[in-house]
């Protein structure tokens, strides 16, 4: 897994995180596998919803269009990795 494609634009200013460090409303990316192409990742923005309790969670986007979407933490064809923005004092 190789998101440095990512960390001049998208992820800049970004930290990886574990996915137990998101709690409800936190606004953070996440990089994952390409469906049908697992050499490719994108990277999405999203916004956690609501936490389940089999460690994967509900997100939407911070104007949701859509309905909640669910990512799955264990789904090991996605290949998640979760960050977030560093905080400038």
């Amino acid at each position: 897994m190789n998101d440095s494609q990512f960390f001049e634009n998208k992820l800049k200013d970004y930290i990886e995180i574990k996915s137990t460090d998101l709690k409800v409303d936190d606004h953070f990316r996440y990089t994952s596998n390409v469906y049908k192409e697992p050499d490719k990742r994108k990277c999405c923005y999203a916004v956690v919803k609501k936490l389940n309790d089999d460690g994967s969670f509900m997100v939407n986007g911070y104007k949701p269009m859509y309905d909640d979407w669910k990512i799955d933490t264990q789904n090991k064809y996605k290949q998640y990795r979760f960050y977030k923005r560093i905080r400038s004092i």
